[in-house]
């Protein structure tokens, strides 16, 4: 079913720890990012009448000191409703023994997809006006978080591709959370690591819920 969702965005009231929210309960820990970058987790931070909050610092390894950069949301730091969800899509070609067919890939893989897609769920509204059954577009025009529970349809752009398929040969598509394709460092490769899921998500086929694959044929 599609729910609808306001424009107006009411922000319930701040509750008093993290566990209230869904999350793990404060822990300082330090960990190495990409480049050497340090990063220190919950660290306590006193503001104003005493109250303790818990940052998350990312800074350089090295070097002269530099300015943080904050990230605010009315939900803190840790993960709670609302959501955002990310959804990432691979389309993949079998051959008649059920193997996978891999296709060229950044240039320097072999394992390759026939065509890849992806989706941050809060940015699913599309521009009706220029939007065709088989591209949507999206308008980008605000931000419409999902609720706890919210079933709503995603429908998720597959960049173009010319796949020839013979008789006994199969498409498969893949559905997750991450980048359905990742090589190990330092391959050359752009990764969507600032990703927004938390938590369990379900997704519905079947029955009520129209879920399909467009694929667009081209006459021989």
């Amino acid at each position: 079913m599609v729910v609808s969702v306001s424009e107006r965005y009411l922000f319930r009231k701040a509750t008093g720890r993290p566990e209230d929210r869904g999350a793990s309960p404060p822990r300082y820990r330090r960990e190495t990012g990409p480049a050497g970058m340090i990063i220190e987790r919950d660290v306590p931070v006193v503001v104003r009448g005493g109250v303790i909050i818990y940052a998350d610092v990312f800074r350089p390894a090295g070097g002269p000191p530099a300015p943080p950069l904050i990230a605010w949301s009315p939900y803190g730091k840790h993960a709670g409703p609302p959501q955002d969800m990310d959804v990432f899509v691979a389309v993949q070609k079998l051959d008649a023994y059920g193997d996978v067919t891999g296709f060229p890939f950044y240039a320097v893989f072999e394992d390759g997809p026939v065509a890849l897609g992806w989706l941050r769920a809060s940015h699913r509204e599309l521009d009706r006006e220029r939007s065709r059954p088989w591209q949507p577009v999206l308008a980008h025009r605000r931000e419409l978080p999902l609720a706890a529970g919210q079933i709503v349809p995603l429908e998720v752009e597959i960049l173009p591709s010319g796949t020839l398929f013979r008789p006994g040969e199969t498409l498969r598509l893949v559905i997750q959370g991450r980048d359905v394709y990742r090589y190990p460092r330092p391959l050359i490769q752009a990764w969507h690591e600032d990703t927004v899921n938390r938590g369990p998500h379900v997704i519905h086929a079947g029955g009520e819920f129209d879920s399909h694959l467009l694929v667009p044929v081209v006459p021989g």
